[in-house]
């Protein structure tokens, strides 16, 4: 082989192994992408339901209250309060 195409030759492989590169990369950066999605959908559905778990557990909380009016306001504030606050913690962003 003449010093040219030796030249041409290792020009076309290298071209190859950069399209290659390139091509594993985008590959790589989708299949992340995918994980991430999956992840991060798992997350919303888990903030949506804690979200109606803290819903549930305020009306609970409501409807006890209101039939227990006698009961000491510590019981009534406890019902109330960590279902509003599992309800607002959870508020999707």
């Amino acid at each position: 082989m003449e010093h040219d195409d030796l030249k041409a030759a290792w020009q076309s492989l290298e071209a190859h192994m950069a399209r290659s590169e390139r091509m594993q990369l985008a590959l790589l950066r989708e299949t992340r992408m995918t994980r991430v999605r999956e992840h991060l959908r798992m997350l919303k559905l888990g903030h949506w339901l804690q979200s109606a778990l803290g819903l549930g557990l305020i009306a609970l909380g409501a409807a006890f209250w209101t039939r227990n009016a006698g009961i000491p306001g510590l019981l009534a504030a406890v019902s109330h309060c960590t279902p509003s606050a599992c309800s607002v913690s959870s508020a999707p962003r």
